[in-house]
C-alpha cells in the first residue's frame, strides 16, 4: 500500500512538473523581423527561398475574396460591417489587370481599414504592393506583425505615369522562427483623408535550409510523449 501511495505521489509530482513544461512549450516564439520598403531588396533577402506570389488574376472581380493560396483574410475598421475583401479590375495595378480591394463603389480600402493575412502555415517572409494615388504620403500605410512595423516611404517603387503609385512593404525573418499573421493598416480611423488603396502581388516565403523552431503543437506532442514514458518508468 505504501509503495503504491509513494508511486502515486511521484506521478502527481511528475504531472505537475510536466504541466509547467507544457505551458512553456505552448508559448509561441516571435520571429525577429526586418522590414522592407522596396521589392528588389526583399527579393535579394529571400534569394534561394521557396516563395509563392498571388496576383489575383485567376479570381473573379466583384466576388468576395476571403482566402488565397496559403492565407485567409479578415477585415476590421469602418468598412468592415458593410464590405468584404474582393478582387477589382478598374484601376492600374502592378501585374495583370486584377488587384485586391473591397466590394465597395471604389473597389478600395479606405481610411481606418485594417486587413489581416492569417497564414495557414507560418512563414518566414511576406510582402505585397500597396497601390494608391498621388495623395499617398510617407508613413500613410503600415504593415504590422507582433512588435514589428514597416511603413511606406516617400518614393514609390512603381508608377503608371498617370497618377497611380505602388509602394512595396514586406517582412523577412532574420532567424529560424516563423510568423503567423500580418496586418495592413490604412491611415488611422480618426484621419480626415480618404486614402483609397489596393493590394497586389502578395508574396509568401520560407527558407528551406533553415532549422526552424518547432511549432508549439509539435512541441506539446513531444512533451506528452516524454510524460508517458516517465510515468511508465516510475510504475515499473
Amino acid at each position: 500500500m505504501k509503495s503504491s501511495l509513494k508511486n502515486s505521489t511521484l506521478i502527481t509530482r511528475l504531472l505537475s512538473a510536466m504541466a509547467g513544461v507544457l505551458l512553456l512549450c505552448c508559448d509561441p516564439v516571435q520571429a525577429s523581423l526586418t522590414g522592407f520598403q522596396d521589392k528588389p531588396a526583399f527579393s535579394t533577402a529571400t534569394s534561394g527561398w521557396s516563395t509563392a506570389t498571388t496576383d489575383f488574376e485567376s479570381a473573379t472581380p466583384g466576388i468576395p475574396y476571403l482566402a488565397g493560396p496559403g492565407f485567409t483574410l479578415s477585415l476590421s475598421g469602418p468598412d468592415a460591417p458593410f464590405n468584404m475583401p474582393a478582387v477589382g479590375n478598374q484601376f492600374w495595378t502592378t501585374s495583370g489587370t486584377n488587384y485586391l480591394g473591397l466590394d465597395n463603389s471604389d473597389t478600395a480600402f479606405e481610411t481606418g481599414d485594417a486587413l489581416t493575412f492569417n497564414f495557414t502555415t507560418p512563414v518566414q517572409a511576406f510582402g505585397l504592393y500597396v497601390i494608391g494615388g498621388s495623395d499617398v504620403g510617407a508613413g500613410d500605410v503600415s504593415l504590422v506583425s507582433g512588435a514589428y512595423s514597416v511603413s511606406n516611404g516617400a518614393t514609390a517603387d512603381l508608377t503608371d505615369g498617370n497618377g497611380s503609385y505602388a509602394y512595396f512593404l514586406g517582412f523577412v525573418s532574420t532567424d529560424s522562427n516563423t510568423f503567423s499573421s500580418v496586418t495592413l493598416n490604412d491611415l488611422t480611423p480618426d484621419s480626415t483623408r480618404l486614402l483609397a488603396i489596393n493590394v497586389d502581388d502578395v508574396v509568401l516565403g520560407s527558407n528551406p535550409t533553415s532549422n526552424a523552431i518547432p511549432e508549439p503543437e509539435s512541441t506539446v506532442l513531444m512533451c506528452i510523449g516524454l510524460l508517458a514514458l516517465a510515468i511508465r518508468k516510475k510504475r515499473r
